[in-house]
C-alpha cells in the first residue's frame, strides 16, 4: 500500500471538499459531493488508524487498496472540474419546498410508523442482542431468497410503513430546520416543545428498526435523510434575515447534534462490543489504541472496513469478465412489481424484459457458503463497478455519474417544488454519495423503496387535501 497515495488522496479530498464549502457555503449542505468528501476523508484516515494500531481489519492486498484510492482520488477531481457548473443560479435562488401542508398530518402519521416498527421488533422475534438479532434477520432473508418462506401480508405492510417513514425523516429534517426557532424555547412554551419532540419520532422509528436487524446503518441513513430534509430548508432561505436568526442559535444546535453522535457511539460501540464477544474474536488492535480514540472505536471500525472489504471481495468475488452493469443496476432491473411477490408472481423489470438479473444477497450467499473471509463486509460502490466495467470503464462511468449529480443539483435550484417527485432523483444521487462506502443505490431496493415513499406520502397527502377540501365546500355551503 502507498502511503504516499493514501495521503494525497485524503489531503486533495479534504481540499475539495472545502472548496465546495467556499463556492456555495451553507447550500453545500445539499450538494453530494461535499458529503462524499466529508465520507471518504473519515474511510481513508480510519483506515490509516487501523493500519497504525494493527487488528484483524487490517488484511490488505496493497494493489487494491491503492486501486481503490485512486477510484476516490479521481471521483475527487471530477467533482472539483465539475463544480461550477450552473454556479450562477444556484448562488442567485433559493428555491422553495412547499410542503407545509404534510404538518395537518404529519404527528399522526409519525406515531402510526413508530408503531409499525415496534411491531415489526416483535413478530421478528427481536431483542437487545444485536448479534442474535442480526442472525435471525440472516435467516429470515435467505429462507425468503430461496422461497423456503413466503412474506406474510402483515410483514408487507410493516414494510410499507416502513418506507414512508424515510421521506418522514426528511420532513422532519426539513420542519427542524425551517422552524428553528421552536427548538429552544422557554419553558413555558410547552405546546410547542411537544411538536419538535414529534420530529425526532422518526429517528426512533428508525432505531427499533436498526435494533430489529442488530446493525447500525437504518439509524445512519436516518442521520443521512435529517441532514438531507435540513438541507432543503437552508437552501431555500440561504439570503434571507430569517437565515441570520438561524444562525445565531448554531451554536446551540452544534451542542444537539454532539448530544446525538455520543449516544449513536455508545450504541455502536456496545454493538461492536456484542458482536465480537459472540464471534470470539479479539479486539488487540482497538485495545492498542490511545485512550483518546478508544470512544470512536466502533466509528473507526465502521469507516476503516470498507477499505478492507473491498481488498477481500476485490480478491474473491470480481471475475474476470466484465457485465456491462447488471450487478451494478442490479436493483432497478430486480425492481418488483408490489404485492405481486404474495402471489408468487415474478414482475421484476429484468423479468418482463428477459434480462437476466443479480442479486446483492447472491453475492452475500456465494461469499458465505466460501467461508470467505468477512463474507458480510463492505465493499464500497466501487467493487460492483469494476466488476462491471474494469478499471478505465470505472473512472469514466464515475464521471458520468458526477457530472449527472452536479446537473441534478443545478435543476433544484431553477424553480420551486410543490410534491416529493421533483426531489426523488436528486435524493437519489444525495444518498449514492454520501453512501458511497456500501454498494451503489442503484444495486440495492433503495431505488424503489424511495420511489415507493414519496408514492405512498403524495397519495396520503392527496387524500388528506381532499377530505379539507370538501369539508371546506360542506361548510361554506352551509
Amino acid at each position: 500500500m502507498s502511503y504516499f497515495l493514501l495521503f494525497t488522496t485524503l489531503f486533495l479530498t479534504a481540499a475539495v471538499g472545502i472548496s465546495f464549502w467556499k463556492t456555495y457555503h451553507v447550500k453545500i449542505f445539499l450538494h453530494p459531493a461535499f458529503w462524499f468528501c466529508v465520507l471518504w476523508v473519515c474511510c481513508i484516515f480510519s483506515y490509516f488508524l487501523l493500519n497504525i494500531f494493527p487488528s484483524e481489519h487490517n488484511y490488505y492486498f496493497a494493489e487494491h487498496v491503492n486501486e481503490l484510492y485512486y477510484f476516490v482520488l479521481c471521483t475527487s477531481i471530477f467533482f472539483y472540474v465539475c463544480k461550477n457548473i450552473g454556479r450562477r443560479t444556484i448562488l442567485s435562488r433559493e428555491p422553495e419546498l412547499k410542503i407545509d401542508d404534510i404538518k395537518r398530518f404529519f404527528s399522526v402519521l409519525a406515531f402510526v410508523c413508530l408503531i409499525c416498527s415496534i411491531t415489526n421488533f416483535i413478530l421478528s422475534g427481536a431483542s437487545f442482542d444485536f448479534f442474535s438479532n442480526r442472525n435471525k434477520m440472516v435467516e429470515y432473508d435467505t429462507a425468503m431468497f430461496y422461497g423456503e418462506e413466503k412474506q406474510s401480508l402483515i410483514r408487507t405492510l410493516l414494510g410499507v410503513m416502513l418506507n414512508i417513514n424515510y421521506m418522514l425523516a426528511i420532513c422532519a429534517g426539513f420542519f427542524l430546520c425551517s422552524r428553528f426557532q421552536y427548538i429552544f424555547l422557554p419553558k413555558e412554551d410547552d405546546k410547542k416543545r411537544i411538536a419538535v419532540f414529534i420530529l425526532f419520532i422518526p429517528l426512533l422509528a428508525s432505531f427499533f428498526d436498526a435494533l430489529s436487524v442488530g446493525g447500525r446503518n437504518v439509524i445512519v441513513i436516518a442521520f443521512r435523510l435529517y441532514i438531507f430534509g435540513s438541507a432543503l430548508a437552508f437552501c431555500s432561505f440561504a439570503k434571507t434575515d430569517y437565515f441570520i436568526q438561524v444562525r445565531k442559535l448554531l451554536k446551540k444546535f452544534i451542542y444537539l447534534c454532539a448530544i446525538l453522535l455520543i449516544l449513536f457511539m455508545a450504541y455502536s460501540n456496545y454493538n461492536l462490543a456484542q458482536r465480537y464477544e459472540m464471534m470470539n474474536l479479539q479486539n488487540q488492535g482497538l485495545a492498542n489504541m490511545p485512550v483518546w480514540a478508544r470512544p470512536f472505536a466502533s466509528i473507526i471500525v465502521y469507516f476503516g472496513c470498507a477499505t478492507t472489504g473491498y481488498q477481500l471481495r476485490r480478491n474473491d468475488f470480481v471475475t474476470e469478465k466484465l457485465d456491462y452493469g447488471r450487478k451494478t443496476f442490479s436493483g432497478v432491473l430486480s425492481w418488483q412489481l408490489p404485492f405481486f411477490g404474495l402471489f408468487g408472481i415474478k414482475a421484476s423489470l429484468g423479468n418482463i424484459f428477459d434480462i437476466e438479473t443479480y442479486s446483492m444477497k447472491t453475492m452475500f450467499l456465494e461469499l458465505q457458503q466460501r467461508n470467505a473471509l468477512f463474507f458480510s463486509s463492505v465493499a464500497t460502490m466501487y467493487l460492483l463497478l469494476y466488476d462491471d466495467f474494469g478499471f478505465w470503464g470505472t473512472i469514466f462511468f464515475c464521471f458520468f455519474l458526477v457530472l449527472i449529480t452536479q446537473l441534478l443539483y443545478w435543476r433544484w435550484f431553477l424553480s420551486d417544488h410543490k410534491n416529493f417527485f421533483s426531489l426523488y432523483l436528486l435524493l437519489i444521487f444525495f444518498w449514492l454519495w454520501s453512501n458511497s462506502i456500501f454498494d451503489p443505490v442503484f444495486a440495492t431496493g433503495y431505488v424503489k423503496t424511495l420511489f415507493y415513499s414519496c408514492l405512498c406520502l403524495e397519495v396520503i397527502r392527496y387524500s388528506f387535501n381532499l377530505i379539507r377540501d370538501r369539508n371546506n365546500t360542506k361548510n361554506f355551503s352551509q
